[in-house]
C-alpha cells in the first residue's frame, strides 16, 4: 500500500515539474456572474467586448438580460457605438447560411453583424459551440444558434450596439 501511494506521489510530482512552465488556458467565469461592463453606455443595448469575445444583452434599466461567449475577429469592428441597420432571418456569405443576422456595422465589402454559427450547405455548423470565446470569424460575430435568436428578438432596427476593445 505504501509503495503504491509513494508511486502516485512521485508521478504527480513529475507531472507538476513537467507542466510547471506550460500556460494554462483561462476559462471565463459563468456568464451569470458577468456584471455590466463599465463605459458601455446606458439604456437598452447590446454590448460586445472584442478582447474577451463576450456579449451582454442589457435591458432598459441596466439589468443584464443575458450574457454569453461569441467568436468575432480581433479588432473588428472598431470600438464605438453603432445602431442595428438591418435584420434578416437568414443572411448569406457565399454558400454559408447565417441564421438570425443582425447587421450593425460596415466592413470593407459588406456589413458586420451578429449571427448564428454559419451553416454549410448540408446544415452542419462550421464551428462548435465549445469554440465560442475564441476569435475565429472573418469579421462578423458568431453566436450559438439559441443566442443568435435571443439577439434577433432583443433588437430592432435602430437598437444600440456598443463595441468595446
Amino acid at each position: 500500500m505504501r509503495t503504491r501511494s509513494a508511486a502516485v506521489t512521485i508521478v504527480a510530482l513529475v507531472a507538476l515539474v513537467m507542466f510547471a512552465g506550460c500556460a494554462v488556458p483561462q476559462v471565463a467565469s459563468a456568464p451569470d456572474t458577468w456584471g455590466v461592463p463599465s463605459n458601455s453606455g446606458s439604456g437598452r443595448r447590446v454590448v460586445y467586448r472584442n478582447s474577451t469575445q463576450q456579449v451582454w444583452l442589457i435591458g432598459d434599466h441596466g439589468e443584464v438580460s443575458d450574457a454569453f461567449l461569441v467568436s468575432g475577429r480581433r479588432g473588428v469592428p472598431n470600438p464605438g457605438t453603432y445602431q442595428v441597420h438591418r435584420k434578416l432571418d437568414t443572411g448569406w456569405s457565399g454558400s454559408l447560411r447565417l441564421p438570425y443576422f443582425v447587421g450593425f456595422a460596415y466592413g470593407r465589402s459588406t456589413d458586420i453583424g451578429f449571427h448564428g454559427i454559419p451553416l454549410s450547405g448540408s446544415g452542419q455548423p462550421i464551428q462548435s459551440d465549445r469554440q465560442l470565446g475564441q476569435p475565429l470569424s472573418h469579421g462578423c460575430v458568431r453566436v450559438a444558434q439559441d443566442k443568435a435568436l435571443a439577439i434577433w428578438m432583443f433588437t430592432e432596427v435602430g437598437s444600440t450596439v456598443v463595441v468595446l476593445a
